[in-house]
Order: C-alpha cells, then structure tokens, then sequence
C-alpha cells in the first residue's frame, strides 16, 4: 500500500512541475511580405504585375514593363521595370487606408502634374528616372518631400528595374495590421500643357479608361485614375 501511495504522490509531483515549467508561446505570424531592395525584382513572385510591352504611345523606349506595391509590419515596398528618355518619368500615386491625403496632385512640387484617383485619395507620389527620384508624402495641404526617408535601388540596363522602401511610420503607421490596404497606380508621365488643361501619358499599369483629348496621349486634366493593384495582407 505504502508503495502505491507513494508511486501516487510522485506521479502527482511529477505532473505539478511539468505544469509549472513555462510552456514556448506560439510566434506571431510575420505581416505581409518583405522585399530586399537590390533592384533585382527577384523576391516579387505575383505581386510583380506585368504590363504590354508594347502598348505605350511614345513607343520602347517610354514603357512600362511591370509594377508592383506590398508591405510588411514597417515598410512599404514599391517595385517598377520601366524604360524612359527626357523629362518622361516612371510615376507611382499610393492610396494608403486610413491615411489622409489630397483629392489630386494639383500641389505637385513641380507643378505640371494632374492626376486624381477615383475613389481614395493620394498620400503618396514617387517619380523615379535612369538612376534617381523624388518622393513626396501628399496630405490635403501640399506635398511634403521624404526622399531622404526612402531606401531605393535602380537597376539599369536594356530596362531600368528600381526597388524603394518607405518607412509607413511616416504615415503614423507604428505597425502595419492585416486590416491596411494600399492601392497604387503607375504611369510613364510626361507635363501638362503650357494651360494646366491637358496632362500628358504614355502608358498606365493597371490599363486606365480614359480617352485622349489631345492627339493620342494627352488626357483631360486631371486625368482620374479609375484602376489600382491593390494589395492587403488578408488578400
């Protein structure tokens, strides 16, 4: 009996301090997705979207290739293959949820850029060229320039491939959730006319419904951009 009581009580023993050993905690699923910004455009996958090659009015050497936007709990990532010459530019607009922005981009630091987004706003506008860029956190007062905040990588060679990170934290975003959203469009932009009425494009991704009003790439201003990629986590 006593070697029963006690086989008992060193069972009951062993199963207290097994209780009591601190059990590993499950770790939290990484937010989203996180691109090395080395202008390869390698770590993509599907999130890279594709566009004609051969669709952009001022022919191959103003093209849009492919484009793409996602974040992980930090950064934004935006990622383009483009060709371009002159003053032309590979364009980004961003709609990020929750974020306050401006209607169009009337307040453009350079003052010859018109476009709008249909539904959303504009808290976001990068232009990239060969080698360099600008980019602009857009709120309803003005466009406020951050390319000092933003990572970036060009890739040059038959096309230019770039890749940027912009801390979300200049959104307010401490930490990204699997609720946030970003939407962006991409345009190979060229001015406006001398007026501000006519603004001109070479070609979109994703492809824009909007018909020229002037020869075949110049577009009533403000050109409103109807279609976006959209990427959220939970998506």
């Amino acid at each position: 009996m006593k070697k029963v009581l006690w086989l008992f009580i060193a069972v009951l023993m062993a199963l207290v301090v097994t209780s009591c050993v601190e059990q590993p905690q499950p770790q939290p699923q990484p937010i989203g997705k996180t691109i090395t910004v080395d202008g390869a455009l390698t770590e993509w996958g599907t999130l890279l979207v594709t566009d004609l090659a051969t669709d952009s009015k001022w022919g191959s050497a103003n093209e849009l290739y492919a484009a793409g936007i996602c974040f992980d709990a930090t950064q934004l990532y935006i990622g383009g293959e483009y060709t371009k010459e002159g003053y032309n530019n590979f364009m980004v607009i961003v709609d990020i949820s929750g974020v306050e922005g401006a209607t169009n981009t009337a307040q453009h630091e350079w003052e010859n850029r018109m476009y709008a987004v249909e539904n959303g706003d504009i808290d976001l506008v990068i232009e990239a060229w060969d080698n360099g860029f600008e980019a602009w956190k857009v709120t309803p007062d003005g466009f406020v320039k951050i390319t000092d905040s933003v990572s970036k990588a060009f890739n040059a060679g038959e096309h230019i491939k770039a890749e940027f990170a912009i801390p979300l934290e200049i959104f307010g975003i401490t930490k990204a959730s699997t609720e946030l959203t970003v939407k962006a469009a991409f345009v190979l932009t060229g001015g406006t006319s001398d007026n501000g009425t006519v603004q001109w494009a070479a070609d979109f991704l994703p492809e824009q419904e909007a018909t020229p009003v002037s020869g075949d790439s110049g577009y009533q201003a403000p050109l409103v951009l109807k279609s976006m990629i959209t990427y959220s986590p939970e998506h």
